[in-house]
C-alpha cells in the first residue's frame, strides 16, 4: 500500500519574529524551491510540492498559487514588519528530523537562502523524539519534518490546523477554517468536501502558515511468503513481469 508524505517548515506565530504574517510570508518568498529540488530529487521519488495536501489524495489542488521565490518582495515585506535591521530578528533556528536525509546539504542550502537577506538562521539536526517533544510544548521558532496519510482524503491533514487538534503547531486560530472543517465531517459528496479542502488550503496559503517544499511517496508490500518473482524497484513500486512471477502448486 502506498503512503503519501508532504515535506514541511512550520514557523510558530507564537513565537516572535513569526507572529507577524509579514514575516511568515517573507520566509516563504525566501524559500527557493528550484535550488532544493535538485538536492532531494538524488535518488528520491519526490515531486515539487505546492501545498500542504499531496498529489493523489482526494483534495489535492493543482491550481492553488504558492509563494514565489522573491528576495524583491522578502525584503520589501522584512522592511514593513519593522526589520529593516535584519540583525533585530537575532538568530533563528530551525529544528529537522535527524530521520531526514541530506543533513550537511540541507543545514548548507537553507542557512543561504536565508544569508542572502543578511538573516542568520542556524539548521539543528535532532532526534525525532526530541522533536514531537519540542512541537508538543511549541518550544521551537522553525521546524522541519513530514506528515503523512494511508487514508484516502485530505481531511486527516487539514484537520492538524484546527484549532481544537493536538497537532496544531502553527499557533494561529482561524475561525473560518475550524468551520470549514466541521462542515466536512457531515457532507456526503466527495465534490462539497474538496471545495471546503480547496478553500482551506488557500487559507493556510494566504495565512503563511507554512512552507512546502516537496511531497513524496513510500510503499508498504505484502505478499504471501509462497508468491515467488515479486521484483521491487529501488523506489518501491512493484514491477510485474507476470511470466516471472509464480506460486507454488500447493497454494
Amino acid at each position: 500500500k502506498y503512503i503519501l508524505i508532504t515535506n514541511f517548515i512550520s514557523m510558530n506565530a507564537r513565537k516572535k519574529p513569526f507572529n507577524d504574517i509579514k514575516v511568515r510570508k517573507a520566509f516563504s518568498h525566501l524559500f527557493n524551491k528550484e535550488e532544493y529540488m535538485k538536492l532531494v530529487t538524488i535518488g528520491s521519488n519526490v515531486i515539487k510540492g505546492n501545498g500542504y495536501i499531496p498529489k493523489g489524495l482526494v483534495g489535492y489542488d493543482p491550481s492553488l498559487i504558492d509563494y514565489e521565490y522573491s528576495l524583491d518582495m522578502a525584503n520589501k515585506l522584512l522592511d514593513e514588519a519593522g526589520y529593516k535591521d535584519r540583525s533585530r530578528l537575532g538568530t533563528i533556528t530551525m529544528i529537522r528530523t535527524n530521520y531526514l536525509p541530506f543533513h550537511k546539504e540541507f543545514k548548507k542550502l537553507i542557512e543561504e537562502f536565508y544569508r542572502r537577506v543578511k538573516i542568520n538562521i542556524v539548521v539543528k539536526h535532532i532526534p525525532h523524539t526530541k522533536l514531537i517533544e519540542l512541537m508538543n510544548a511549541y518550544e521551537y521558532q522553525m521546524l522541519n519534518a513530514e506528515a503523512s496519510t494511508e487514508f484516502p482524503e485530505a481531511y486527516y491533514l487539514l484537520a492538524d490546523f484546527h484549532s481544537k487538534s493536538n497537532c496544531h503547531y502553527s499557533g494561529v486560530i482561524i475561525p473560518e477554517l475550524d468551520q470549514l472543517l466541521d462542515e466536512v465531517l457531515f457532507m456526503n459528496l466527495k465534490r462539497e468536501r474538496v471545495t471546503n479542502y480547496h478553500k482551506i488550503e488557500k487559507l493556510i496559503k494566504n495565512y503563511a502558515l507554512n512552507i512546502h517544499p516537496n511531497y513524496g511517496t513510500f510503499q508498504n508490500d505484502y505478499y504471501k511468503k509462497y508468491v515467488h518473482g515479486l521484483n521491487i524497484s529501488p523506489l518501491g513500486s512493484v514491477i510485474l513481469k507476470m511470466k516471472d512471477v509464480w506460486l507454488e502448486p500447493s497454494n
